[in-house]
């Protein structure tokens, strides 16, 4: 071959190990084959092997036969003992051969910046490109710019041991938010394991991701009150972007409250190449337009997010989206415990029909979104006035949610799915609480012969409810009328839902729901169903806050006749009644005496 390390080894060669563990050294010939390296061995000569048979496992270079290896401290105290590359090596695989050329210069992680692949999802560097550049000479904090990364694999216990934070002296400020661009809290590289966070993450950089997903077959398990915040613009709470059969169980809090942030973004992302060299997503990889037979090497023959749990212990808050799943990403299934706190989109761009999926993929992958426990024992008093749980976000979800009410739900938002499964009390109050919201389903609707469905009328005297398909109508349909209405304007049109066909019937309609029971109940009532609600809250409620109503604050309309009424027949007895009576008050206001009499 005659090909060695001559002359000199850089800071960066003098890190490389060939997949026997042998280190790189001047003068040390480089052979291409285990069969060289014996005959060299037998004749007392240690020689560097770089393997060019061109093998390839699991569609990357970082699976490619003919690696070499860095190895340095801060890689070792990154990777751990995670074993990389097609040849199972505790170190960096680095790719040796460009065409015929031995090259030796590129990093080859999976999807890296840093890699010599044809498809990348990285803006930033990884930890452990971090690591390398420690190693070969640069001198900075790396934990500035992540918490801690998992690049092993099949770790079935893996516990948090410090959170993300402000930094200063290479030390953390425990609870000070920490504000480096594209900061990462915790990275999970690796397959098959099952990771607990329960320390604290808090960003206030801008692109940052509080916690980033890749691997395949990854449990992310958010612990009790921790917190994953990342404040700056543009940024993710979570953020799951390659593999598939992930799941997600958060008990936490994820807050994304920046421009644009985004709580738990489900999203491949785009090829910082260029998507037209290469593209990929679940079921789904094209190189130059044309779909490729290989996706299980390439970890895309499954949904990127198996089960995304909000448990009723968690809370999901981003300015953009508390879930965004992208075109290229299918989520197979979503389950809201009842009482996790919602705010923001639930969206899914995903169409079981994208143009990018092989035939024999189209119209398989829909996006079960479930709201509540599906058990009888859990719905069993569902039918109870207090219906308080409440989810402030649309669902936009057109394509591809097949959305199940399980227990009672407030959707303070508009709703836009596939299939509706109505087995609860479902009210949509529309996003200020009071003006009505929209349900647009573009296949089926069924509800229950014990649910209740609350929604709005517009001014035809027809519900906003349009369904696609067929609506399979039982239970009872509760409506509410915008607050310019009166029940002596509204003429109901006899179908009150639209739909392609419908089945069935509801066993009841009630109108006016809404405003019948706010004056049901006192202030204590108020303050049991709105825990968090403040004392000026309630003295302050108005028009936009009528979940704080109580019997004490009543609706005053005017009307043609009213006014008649009032101008003609009222106003003219209380002047009566009161013209021969003065008040004298001091200064203050206070009443010190009172002149004339009430004629009675």
């Amino acid at each position: 071959m005659g090909q060695c390390f001559n002359g000199f080894l850089n800071s960066f060669s003098d890190h490389l190990y060939d997949l026997n563990g042998v280190k790189a050294q001047i003068g040390m010939r480089i052979v291409k084959t285990q069969a060289e390296v014996e005959e060299a061995k037998l004749k007392g000569e240690t020689v560097f092997l770089v393997k060019d048979d061109g093998v390839y496992i699991n569609g990357s270079f970082s699976n490619a036969s003919g690696n070499v290896y860095f190895k340095g401290e801060n890689v070792a105290e990154v990777i751990k003992n995670a074993k990389l590359g097609y040849d199972g090596v505790n170190g960096i695989p680095i790719n040796a051969w460009e065409g015929i050329i031995l090259d030796m210069s590129h990093i080859e992680l999976d999807n890296s910046l840093m890699s010599h692949q044809s498809w990348h999802n990285y803006n930033f560097y990884m930890e452990a490109e971090l690591a390398l550049l420690q190693d070969i000479g640069y001198n900075f904090d790396r934990k500035l710019y992540y918490g801690d990364s998992i690049y092993e694999s099949n770790l079935l216990n893996w516990q948090s041991d410090y959170g993300y934070y402000a930094r200063k002296d290479g030390k953390w400020l425990i609870g000070e938010y920490n504000p480096t661009e594209y900061g990462v809290g915790l990275h999970i590289y690796g397959k098959n394991n099952i990771a607990t966070q329960s320390h604290d993450i808090l960003s206030s950089g801008v692109a940052a991701s509080g916690i980033r997903i890749d691997g395949s077959n990854n449990q992310l398990i958010i612990a009790n009150d921790t917190k994953v915040h990342t404040l700056g613009d543009y940024s993710n709470a979570l953020l799951i972007a390659y593999g598939k059969d992930h799941v997600i169980e958060h008990n936490g809090e994820l807050k994304a409250t920046g421009k644009e942030g985004i709580a738990i973004n489900i999203d491949f992302g785009d090829n910082t190449l260029g998507n037209a060299e290469e593209y990929r997503g679940s079921y789904i990889h094209q190189m130059s337009g044309n779909n490729q037979d290989d996706l299980a090497e390439y970890n895309l023959d499954g949904a990127l997010v198996k089960s995304l749990n909000l448990n009723a212990a968690s809370s999901t808050i981003g300015s953009l989206a508390s879930i965004y799943i992208a075109d290229n990403a299918y989520v197979n299934t979503i389950n809201i415990a009842q009482w996790a706190k919602v705010e923001g989109d639930i969206i899914s761009n995903w169409d079981p029909n994208n143009e990018k999926l092989a035939n024999q993929y189209k119209d398989s992958f829909y996006t079960d979104l479930n709201f509540g426990s599906d058990s009888s024992l859990s719905r069993a008093a569902f039918n109870a006035l207090d219906n308080t749980w409440s989810v402030k976000a649309n669902v936009l979800g057109y394509d591809n949610f097949k959305m199940n009410v399980n227990e009672n739900l407030n959707l303070q938002g508009s709703a836009f799915v596939y299939d509706l499964n109505n087995k609860a009390h479902f009210s949509l109050l529309g996003a200020d609480g009071i003006n009505p919201s929209l349900l647009y389903i573009k296949n089926n609707f069924t509800q229950d012969s014990n649910a209740i469905l609350t929604a709005g009328i517009n001014a035809n005297g027809q519900s906003l409810v349009y369904v696609g398909g067929n609506a399979n109508l039982a239970g009872a349909f509760n409506f509410y009328m915008l607050k310019d209405f009166y029940k002596d304007k509204v003429v109901l049109d006899p179908d009150l839902i639209s739909a392609n066909q419908i089945q069935g019937a509801f066993n009841s309609i009630v109108y006016d729901i809404f405003y019948t029971e706010a004056y049901c109940r006192d202030i204590m009532e108020v303050k049991e169903l709105y825990k968090d609600m403040s004392d000026d809250d309630y003295v302050y409620s108005s028009w936009n806050t009528p979940q704080y109503w109580d019997r004490y604050r009543f609706w005053v309309a005017r009307t043609e006749k009213g006014t008649k009424y009032l101008r003609e027949i009222l106003e003219p007895r209380i002047y009566n009644k009161y013209k021969d009576l003065e008040v004298e008050i001091d200064d203050k206001g206070s009443v010190l005496r009172w002149i004339g009499e009430i004629n009675r």
